[in-house]
């Protein structure tokens, strides 16, 4: 009688502390908020950032053989699967009458289950002087650079790559508290439309 007590009490321990463990876990999903989500159309003028403008002029994806024959590249971007780069002509304002610091390794492309950073090799060969991602902006200083993202095919379906230029991909400006994220792409193919003659690779 009393070992069948002793495994009533054991019962009825266990079930108050995953009851407490489990009503602890909905209290600290409440105070943890998602983060709200704001997009910005890139297209035209945005202030991703408080008095800095920023603008995608025009796009475009470097296939893996121009990027094979690129000159400046090290050997360790030469990966041995096929690569493309994703290519964002942009323009940055400060719209206000004080200096803006700029930073732009935190802008980050995503897709549906893929992200990357800036790559620091192509940044280099792309904005031969114009390759920093740490500067000031003067008064209504404007600046236009390239951002390559670098793309592999070994992070991706085999159905995905195949139509990976069709893919949807974001800038990510910020993730926390708020989450801000920038859409450029167009049905427009902004190649042909000139943006990218003056510069080779693209």
């Amino acid at each position: 009688m009393i070992m069948k007590n002793k495994k009533w009490l054991f019962i009825v321990i266990a079930a108050v502390a995953i009851l407490l463990v489990f009503t602890g876990y909905k209290n600290a999903n409440k105070e943890i908020h998602q983060p709200k989500e704001e997009y910005f159309d890139l297209k035209n003028w945005a202030e991703t950032e408080k008095d800095l403008l920023f603008m995608v002029e025009g796009y475009n994806f470097i296939e893996d053989e121009e990027i094979r024959n690129m000159e400046g590249l090290p050997d360790s971007t030469m990966f041995r699967v096929p690569m493309k780069v994703l290519c964002l002509k942009i323009q940055l304002k400060n719209n206000c009458q004080e200096n803006i610091q700029v930073n732009l390794t935190k802008y980050i492309l995503e897709s549906d289950g893929w992200y990357n950073s800036i790559d620091q090799d192509f940044n280099h060969v792309l904005n031969p002087e114009n390759y920093q991602l740490l500067f000031t902006l003067e008064p209504s200083e404007m600046k236009e650079m390239y951002l390559p993202y670098l793309l592999l095919e070994s992070h991706f379906r085999k159905s995905e790559w195949e139509q990976i230029e069709n893919r949807e991909f974001w800038l990510t400006f910020k993730l926390y508290p708020e989450k801000k994220m920038g859409i450029f792409q167009s049905d427009t193919p902004l190649k042909a439309a000139g943006v990218f003659d003056s510069l080779h690779y693209c």
